[in-house]
C-alpha cells in the first residue's frame, strides 16, 4: 500500500507558506494578486530547459523581485514624509528579502557563478597616485 501524495500547492500558497507574500504585500486586490502570480508562472514556463523546482524558483524569484521594489516604493513615500523610522523598519525587511531572493536565484540558476574562475593575483607594483590607486 503506497502513501497518498500530497495535493499539489498553488504557487500563490508556495508563497505564501514560504515568504508570508499576499496580495497586501504588493498593494493589489486578490484578483490583481491572482493575475500577477499567473503571469510570474507564465514568465517561468518560459524556460524550456529548467526543471519543474527551478520554474517554481523562478516564481519566487519575480515574486520577490516585485516585493522588494513595492516596500522601495513604501520607504521612498516614508522617506519624502520625513518617517525615518518607519522606513529603516521597512528597508530592514527589504534586506531580508534580498537574502532570500539571493537563495531563489540560485535554485532557479539565474544567479552568476559565486566567484570568477581562475587564479586572482594582487597587483605586484601598484601605481599610487595622490588621488588613489591607478
Amino acid at each position: 500500500m503506497t502513501a497518498p501524495q500530497p495535493p499539489a500547492l498553488s504557487a500563490a500558497a508556495r508563497l505564501e507558506g514560504r515568504y508570508g507574500l499576499v496580495a497586501e504585500d504588493f498593494a493589489l486586490t486578490p484578483t490583481d494578486y491572482a493575475q500577477r502570480v499567473a503571469l510570474w508562472e507564465a514568465m517561468a514556463a518560459e524556460q524550456a530547459s529548467a526543471t519543474p523546482e527551478q520554474r517554481q524558483a523562478h516564481v519566487q524569484v519575480l515574486a520577490l523581485t516585485a516585493v522588494i521594489m513595492a516596500q522601495t516604493r513604501r520607504a521612498d513615500k516614508f522617506r519624502a514624509e520625513g518617517d525615518i523610522t518607519t522606513e529603516r523598519d521597512i528597508l530592514g525587511r527589504v534586506a531580508i528579502f534580498q537574502g532570500w531572493l539571493a537563495v531563489a536565484e540560485g535554485l532557479a540558476g539565474l544567479a552568476p557563478p559565486a566567484a570568477a574562475p581562475g587564479p586572482r593575483r594582487a597587483n605586484p607594483s601598484p601605481v599610487i597616485d595622490p588621488w588613489g590607486l591607478r
